[in-house]
């Protein structure tokens, strides 16, 4: 992931002053926060069975993101900015990551693809092409890489997401139903779709 800050491309639906950069350990709390938003409550799950006594999701959350690993790491992320302040962010590697260390039936992640995991933007800053930048420089990230696809997760009744994916070229192509638990955001099934990359 290039290290460079980018500004956004003259456009009327984009933000003015928005730049966006690689992340920096120092930004873990606004990841944690964004990537529990971006999630529908998934990294929440799995958050609270690493959780220590007295630790909340929210601190494990920080933690993990803040420490270099192959997946859900500051390494993989970039920010999207305004005046120094994070609004929104992108998770993403390589599907074989996933593969390698979680059974298909929990994360059906295709080990050639690269894997989008999250993509969040705060409340008020959405509906501004934040979102639609974020993937536009994810998957220039992944052709760089070498991927030919890509691939991201959404709960289904998270229509606005599915929207978003939709317009931009991504198909549904497997659901998987988790178990019910009250961290989880949205009803029914999380949705795996991906785009084949140019």
């Amino acid at each position: 992931m290039s290290q460079a800050a980018v500004a956004d491309p003259i456009c009327p639906q984009y933000i003015p002053r928005v730049t966006y950069r690689a992340a920096r350990s120092h930004d873990a709390r606004a990841l944690a926060r964004l990537t529990s938003i971006g999630s529908g409550g998934v990294e929440d799950c799995a958050w609270s069975e690493e959780a220590k006594p007295g630790e909340s999701l929210f601190e494990v959350g920080r933690r993990r993101l803040a420490r270099t690993q192959p997946t859900s790491s500051f390494q993989n992320c970039r920010v999207a900015e305004i005046d120094g302040a994070p609004i929104g962010m992108i998770i993403g590697y390589s599907g074989g990551e996933v593969a390698a260390c979680t059974a298909p039936s929990v994360e059906p992640v295709d080990a050639n693809s690269y894997f989008i995991e999250t993509v969040a933007v705060f409340s008020q800053w959405r509906s501004h092409g934040v979102g639609t930048r974020f993937l536009a420089l994810a998957e220039q990230d992944a052709c760089r890489a070498g991927f030919r696809q890509t691939m991201v997760r959404v709960f289904a009744e998270n229509r606005r997401a599915v929207r978003l994916f939709t317009r931009l070229g991504y198909v549904g192509v497997h659901d998987t139903h988790l178990e019910p638990n009250p961290l989880i955001q949205f009803p029914g099934a999380l949705s795996f779709m991906t785009k084949h990359l140019r």
